[in-house]
Formats: C-alpha cells, sequence, structure tokens
C-alpha cells in the first residue's frame, strides 16, 4: 500500500501534497502501529515519518513517547512520539498547536514550525502491479516463495509483495468490495501445468471484520468443473490462530496448513494451502469430496462490475510458467477503485471535485 496526504494551508492559497511509496498500519494488538516510508512532494517538510513506528494515541488510550497525553494537550488523536510534526486530526476550530497543522519551514533557529490547515485528506491507494487494467490482484500463488501458513494478524494486515507470491489482506479486500458491485476471477494451473482452469463469479464481496471478514460470491461461469467455491461461501474467514469454521473435528487452517474460507467440512478449495503438499495438503479445487484439480498455481482478482456484464471466458489469461521474471511496473498514483480515502478534514472548503 502507499499513502497520499493532500492539505491546503490555513489562507487556502497552496495545495500541499505528502505521498508515501510503503504505508501500513499494525493490528490492534500492537495499538494500530504506523509503518510509513518513502516521502515525497512539497509539503516542505517529511513530517510523518516522525510518526513513523509509533502507536495510535487518544484522550482516554494514552500510547505516546511523552510524559504528557498528546491528545489531550493537542485536542486530537494520532500516532504521536512526542506530541510534534503533524496532527491531521487536531481541533478543527483552534489555531497553532491545538489546531490541525503540518511541520513547515525550517526558521533560523533551526525548529520546523507548524503549518495550519484549513483541510486535509489521506488515502491510500494500491500499486499498479498489482493490478492489470481494470482488475485488482489480491492472491497469487507462483513461486512458492512465500510461506502463507500464517495467523489471523498476517491475513487481516496482508503479506508478500505484488511482483510474486503474495496476499492482499482481508481488511483491504473488505474495502474493496463492500459496496457490492465487485466481480471475481479466480485463475489456476494444474500440478502437470497442462490444464488452464478459470473461475468467475459475478457478485463477491468480503464482510467486515467484525463478521471476521465473511465470504459473499454467486454467480458462478467457468471450466474449473464445478462451482467449488460455492461450498464456502456465507462462511468466515480462519486461520490457525483464528478458528470460525464449521468442522467440528478440528481446525480446517491447521489441518489443510492453509487459511481460507472454511465451511462444513473444511469445504471444497484450498487455494492458501501448502505450496508444496500433495492431495488434500496442497492447493485444490474440488468436486463432491474428490480432489477434481491438484494445481501449481492460482490468482485470484477483483474487479468493479458493469451492469450488463456477461462472461465467456477469463478476460486475461495468467501466465504461470516456470521461472517467469515480471519487469516492475512505476507507481500510479490512482487506480480505478483502488484509492480509498479514510480521513477527510474539508469544512469551510470547496475541493471543486
Amino acid at each position: 500500500m502507499s499513502l497520499e496526504i493532500n492539505m491546503m494551508s490555513k489562507d487556502k492559497k497552496d495545495h500541499l501534497v505528502a505521498k508515501y511509496k510503503k504505508f501500513r498500519i499494525g493490528p490492534g494488538s500492537e495499538n494500530y502501529t504506523l509503518h510509513v516510508s518513502g516521502y515525497f512532494g512539497n509539503a516542505t517538510y517529511d513530517a510523518l515519518s516522525h510518526h513513523n513506528d509509533r502507536q495510535f494515541s487518544t484522550k482516554d488510550a494514552d500510547h505516546d513517547e511523552s510524559y504528557r497525553n498528546c491528545a489531550s494537550l493537542t485536542e486530537g488523536g494520532w500516532w504521536y512520539g512526542n506530541c510534534s510534526a503533524s496532527n491531521l486530526n487536531g481541533n478543527f476550530k483552534k489555531t497553532d498547536w491545538q489546531g490541525i497543522w503540518w511541520w513547515g519551514d525550517i526558521p533560523d533557529q533551526g525548529l520546523p514550525s507548524p503549518r495550519l490547515l484549513s483541510y486535509s485528506e489521506m488515502k491510500f491507494y494500491i500499486h499498479k502491479r498489482c493490478a492489470h487494467k481494470k482488475w485488482t490482484v489480491f492472491q497469487r500463488r507462483k513461486y512458492g516463495n512465500v510461506d502463507f501458513y500464517r495467523g489471523w494478524d498476517d491475513y487481516k494486515n496482508g503479506f508478500g509483495d505484488c511482483d510474486g507470491d503474495f496476499w492482499l489482506g482481508l481488511e483491504s479486500l473488505h474495502q474493496l468490495t463492500k459496496g457490492n458491485d465487485m466481480s471475481l476471477e479466480i485463475n489456476m494451473m494444474s500440478k502437470g501445468k497442462k490444464d488452464h482452469l478459470w473461475a468467475k463469479y459475478r457478485n463477491f464481496r468480503i464482510g467486515p471484520g467484525s463478521e471476521n471478514y465473511t465470504l459473499h460470491v454467486s454467480g458462478f461461469s467457468g471450466n474449473a468443473t464445478d462451482d467449488a467455491l460455492a461450498y464456502n461461501n456465507n462462511h468466515q474467514f480462519t486461520t490457525k490462530d483464528a478458528e470460525h469454521d464449521r468442522w467440528s473435528a478440528g481446525n480446517c487452517a491447521s489441518n489443510y496448513e492453509g487459511a481460507w474460507w472454511y465451511g462444513y467440512g473444511c469445504g471444497l478449495t484450498n487455494l492458501n494451502g501448502n505450496f508444496n503438499g500433495t492431495d488434500w495438503e496442497g492447493i485444490w479445487w474440488g468436486y463432491s469430496d474428490v480432489i477434481v484439480h491438484n494445481l501449481c498455481c492460482s490468482e485470484m482478482k477483483v474487479h468493479q462490475r458493469k451492469s450488463q456484464q456477461t462472461s465467456k471466458g477469463p478476460t486475461h489469461r495468467t501466465r504461470f510458467a516456470v521461472g517467469e521474471q515480471r519487469r516492475p511496473s512505476s507507481v500510479q498514483l490512482r487506480v480505478r477503485r483502488t484509492t480509498l480515502t479514510f480521513q477527510a478534514r474539508r469544512r469551510g472548503f470547496h475541493t471543486g471535485s
């Protein structure tokens, strides 16, 4: 993920932009620690770097590194270190340190001064290399160099890299699909690399974290023998350390060395299974309790559904050639349906959009 922050000076004369190539928020067990790097922009100063690796603080939950509660002092909630550098969630009506500000020019005494703002907006976006035209890839198993037998926090936040094997993250997937107008396509290759299989679903949505990212999927088409994912429909996500399946004999994730929307009897698909495993211990797509396809590779992607869309075949034949190398793409700052605004302070300012 990457981050973009748009800001407007208090006098509404200067539009400031700060962009970060890498952006991630840690799990609740770490108090949603900020991880950010790779600054560029015209915001004069890389203020957010001073908040890197800091936990989030509010007036009733002090996790900063100051002897004071920075949230109470600056009337906001932020990834405070020593109460300095930026305060985009401050008091909209206040000025100076209790208002909305970003460190500005460094005067003669060597210390940055707060630049007061009338507007701020924060949004994260997915790198261009995670997307093919209008499609956003959220899962890839191809090289076998990334361990997918992981816990809940990893699957929630994502892991791996878009240039290789990766999982985008359940929370990001929920944000992408919560509009209820998304479709899913799954491309697979059989173990012997002879058969290219695909499955498309007209309707695809992932529920919120409060529902353990429940899978909602329907409208199957494809050549993958059977609508195997239907057996996982309306089931919650399960990992080895967070069991939400409906199998009474144990934890499906532990049993199949993966993580998935396992249901009764663990379901008929296991695309996050052991890359080097075989049969039920590997990556597979099944039918009526029988493994039809042992797989070497898989790729899952979503896009915004058109009202009159019809499915006659895979939109993009995914290449799974052994040893294939893809040239890294540049970062695209605005990718359709993959830019998500998560903070906005706009009162008294019209963006013209």
